[in-house]
């Protein structure tokens, strides 16, 4: 990409530019400096410029600079707006010798003059990575090495203090695996994950990255590896005009939509608000509109990723299309490090609203056969889910810390009378009379629904967890996840979700296509360790009756190393090896967690018979 009229008409309206440079000490340099633009690179000479610190520097190898252009169309109304650009510089010698700066990533705020007020105090704004100009891997052994050095603060060996605390930082299952990566990068800015997928390259490392450290199965601890942590390293910002999102994968989805409602816009992420938007949007998104929408990570038009060479990539369905296909559904096992998603948003629906109806559990056999029956006759735009769970809120009738079965219908709808229309079906359950409690068409809001999400995934606790799509008839399904729902040892929390699927003819080419008419989510929550090993057994029972339907699962609600299930479909395995094998033929990027075999994509069961 390049820059937009509007940014280049501003740059040409400026007369002032501030450049900064460092020196082989790490001391940074900034002065104000003339320059011209010529559509390509800034040239930037001036007095003498030869005898110049930013000379000295560049010249020094030291060629990564930043350039700001900005100014105050207004200080009654206060109106800032700037243009800041990241990239390469080089001298060029001769009669007259100036500095020729590359861009790289550029940031532009309020070209336009808007008064800061009129944005509710915060300006959208808007990222380019510049095509052709993406960093590069460094040549001059003494820079890395400075680089790595100005690292060391963040950077945490094995055996270093606040290791076995940056080890676990922020992953959310209590059950953390006995896996000990090399070493631990916190990083804070993209150049952070750059450097380091080169500082791994360097020592021989796999990289690993976490973004949320929600994956059950802590896809970020691996043995040996570099973890490059992203929790410090967060940062949204929406184009207004377009509705595109630029968001960085430890952002999670409560803070996300936080920041979008602010412009009245959401973004479908998955019901429990701390899951962080990487491993959500790399394993496909499930999210609350699936039903009709289909994947999460459909919405993705452009992603940044470092590949196994350093370099810095824009990633979309015109460039880098690989590496666009195998992001949207590859799982824990892709071959790069995305520092960057840019999604699709929504406005926020003016009718959204909820039906909720809580059933004795006894009752779920009859509930989910009349919802699996009405679900392809209900709006698209209905979040549809049965949901057998421990309330987390007070149920008159229900037992103390037991199961309910609860149905909840979620309308994006655009007025109240439309919500009201699309979720009349649920209205006319014929079991009703039985239900401990009911509520029809509540109006709601995104937060809300996160809220309860969040709820029934409390933090602190131990996850176990299992999924199946299942290609079955209504009544199989009943009879197949009975022992999940009604046999589940005493001393538990957690939940099983039917997540349902509607036929659709505009599903794009992406790594994530497996799908049936169903998806059986499976979560154990429970507290003591010393369970650990039984009710991993008798997860794994449970999940038996499922296997004859079962087309494959789920990367958000699985872990390989506990049962062996397809996750892609046999097309899409084939065509990712492809890709990682061109990509990352080192195997830079870590494999997929699995058990003693690895993963192979295949229902464990399926081939041992």
């Amino acid at each position: 990409m390049s820059f937009a009229q509007e940014e280049i008409d501003f740059i040409h309206a400026q007369p002032l530019a501030r450049i900064a440079t460092v020196d082989d000490d790490g001391q940074p340099d900034v002065v104000p400096v003339g320059f011209e633009f010529d559509g390509t690179y800034f040239n930037i000479g001036g007095l003498q410029p030869a005898n110049t610190r930013r000379h000295h520097n560049v010249s020094a190898g030291n060629h990564k600079v930043a350039l700001v252009i900005d100014d105050v169309a207004s200080t009654e109304p206060w109106s800032p707006r700037f243009l800041r650009i990241y990239g390469t510089a080089e001298v060029m010698s001769g009669e007259y010798p100036y500095l020729r700066v590359t861009p790289t990533i550029s940031w532009s705020s309020n070209l336009s003059g808007e008064p800061l007020a009129a944005n509710h105090g915060s300006i959208p704004i808007k990222r380019t990575v510049h095509q052709g100009a993406a960093a590069k891997p460094m040549k001059d052994k003494r820079a890395q090495g400075r680089t790595h050095m100005v690292m060391d603060n963040r950077l945490i060996l094995r055996g270093a203090k606040g290791y076995d605390e940056a080890r676990v930082a922020r992953i959310f299952n209590a059950r953390r695996p006995e896996r000990y990566p090399a070493a631990v990068l916190v990083a804070e800015s993209e150049n952070d994950v750059v450097e380091g997928v080169r500082l791994a390259r360097d020592r021989g490392w796999q990289v690993a990255i976490r973004s949320g450290g929600h994956s059950n199965p802590a896809w970020s601890l691996r043995d040996d590896a570099l973890l490059i942590d992203l929790g410090g390293f967060k940062e949204t910002a929406l184009d207004t005009s377009s509705g595109i999102v630029s968001v960085t994968p430890s952002v999670t989805g409560g803070e996300l939509n936080a920041y979008l409602n602010g412009y009245g816009r959401f973004f479908s992420t998955g019901d429990c608000p701390s899951v962080g938007v990487g491993g959500f949007l790399l394993q496909g998104g499930i999210s609350v509109g699936f039903r009709g929408w289909g994947y999460a990570a459909e919405q993705i038009v452009a992603l940044d990723v470092v590949t196994a060479d350093g370099e810095l990539l824009r990633a979309d369905e015109h460039t880098n299309t690989d590496l666009f296909w195998a992001a949207r559904g590859a799982g824990p096992g892709f071959c790069g490090a995305i520092t960057r998603f840019h999604l699709k948003t929504r406005p926020v629906p003016a009718g959204l609203a909820a039906t909720m109806h809580v059933y004795p559990l006894e009752r779920y056999g009859e509930v989910l056969d009349w919802v699996l029956d009405i679900h392809p006759h209900i709006s698209p735009d209905v979040g549809l889910t049965p949901i057998a769970v421990v309330p987390p809120f007070p149920v008159p009738g229900a037992d103390k810390g037991g199961l309910v079965f609860v149905v909840l219908g979620l309308a994006h709808s655009a007025s109240r009378d439309e919500a009201l229309e699309v979720l009349a079906p649920l209205a006319q359950s014929p079991f009703l009379s039985d239900a401990l409690m009911v509520q029809h068409a509540k109006p709601t809001t995104i937060p809300e629904r996160l809220e309860f999400g969040g709820s029934v995934h409390p933090e602190g606790m131990r996850y176990l967890v299992d999924s199946a799509w299942v290609d079955a008839t209504p009544q199989e399904i009943v009879a197949a996840s009975k022992q999940l729902l009604t046999e589940r040892p005493n001393d538990t929390r957690g939940h099983v979700i039917f997540d349902l699927s509607l036929p659709r003819d505009d599903v794009p080419d992406m790594a994530m296509s497996l799908r049936a008419g169903v998806m059986i989510a499976s979560y154990i929550i429970y507290q003591d360790q010393h369970h650990d090993a039984a009710y991993e057994v008798w997860h794994r029972d449970a999940m038996k009756p499922l296997e004859p339907f079962t087309v494959g699962g789920y990367w958000g609600d699985s872990d390989q190393t506990q049962r062996e299930v397809k996750m892609l479909t046999d097309e899409a395995w084939t065509r990712l090896q492809q890709i990682r094998a061109r990509r990352d033929p080192d195997r830079l990027f870590a494999d997929y967690p699995a058990g003693p075999g690895g993963f192979r994509n295949v229902n464990g069961w399926e081939s041992q018979s």
